[in-house]
């Protein structure tokens, strides 16, 4: 899976502040942790 999100403004090493928050409420609420396991098949 892939998420590409951009929206100014930028954070101070260049990361699009509003893009960060919108791929962490996506991942939140899609239970998905790239760090953890798999999620068990719906």
């Amino acid at each position: 899976m892939a998420i590409a999100a951009f929206s100014p403004p930028l954070d101070p090493v260049g990361n699009s502040v509003r893009a960060q928050a919108a791929v962490a409420a996506v991942a939140r609420a899609l239970a998905l942790n790239p760090f953890g396991p798999a999620p068990a098949p719906r």
